[in-house]
């Protein structure tokens, strides 16, 4: 077997050893979407939701429950006069499930 067949049959055999656990690419995703929402780059914040994502946001009446209203929400909620400023401190995770995951933080 030729060393390149044994390095590519050696990779395959680690790959799935390698992924992230979920909390990990959970709060791989969080350090993407804090900078968009703290820039206001709402079209950016609401691409990163799933299109079956359900919330609540702080200025939510009723559930959003389509991707249209996660993106009205987030361009009504991050067009407003006031400036943005926040840096994240800190974060935990914890995986609730294998899908699930939470992030709180200061």
């Amino acid at each position: 077997m030729s060393r390149f067949a044994i390095m590519l049959v050696s990779a395959l055999m680690w790959a799935p050893l390698l992924h992230a656990a979920p909390k990990d690419d959970a709060l791989a995703a969080f350090q993407k979407f804090f900078p968009a929402f703290v820039k206001g780059n709402f079209k950016e914040v609401a691409d990163r939701f799933a299109p079956d994502a359900l919330f609540y946001g702080t200025l939510s009446p009723e559930l959003v429950t389509a991707p249209e209203g996660v993106l009205q929400y987030f361009t009504t909620a991050l067009s407003g006069p006031a400036v943005v400023k926040a840096i994240p401190l800190s974060a935990t995770t914890m995986a609730l499930t294998e899908n699930i995951v939470l992030i709180s933080g200061s």
